[in-house]
């Protein structure tokens, strides 16, 4: 099955699209509609990626005018991209316990609306 990033990811997290459909794809798992949850994580996984690299120069840290310390805006971004990606990847089997819940589904499981669309 060929499924499409949402048209909002810029090439880079469509790169992460790709690498998440290729992982699911021997799962023979995803349908059309599982477009929109893997854009999401491909694009938490860019966020997360391009927080990182600006963490890593930055140290994440940053002080007031008046010498207070405190995180920068990309850590939080980097904490809230992360739960949103681990949230959304349970879902779609990407961790081993979850694959496996979803191969024993896929054995047991029966035909519906879905399977048409």
């Amino acid at each position: 099955m060929k499924i499409t990033p949402e048209p909002y990811l810029n090439e880079a997290a469509k790169e992460y699209f790709y690498r998440i459909v290729n992982h699911l794809d021997g799962l023979d798992a995803m349908k059309d509609v599982d477009s929109f949850g893997i854009s999401m994580m491909a694009f938490d996984l860019w966020l997360f990626h391009e927080s990182a690299a600006i963490v890593s120069e930055t140290g994440g840290k940053q002080t007031t005018q008046s010498g207070y310390s405190q995180i920068t805006a990309d850590i939080t971004i980097m904490e809230k991209s992360k739960a949103s990606f681990l949230k959304y990847s349970e879902k779609f089997g990407l961790s081993p316990k979850d694959r496996e819940k979803m191969i024993a589904f896929k054995g047991r499981k029966k035909a519906d609306a879905f399977d048409k669309v």
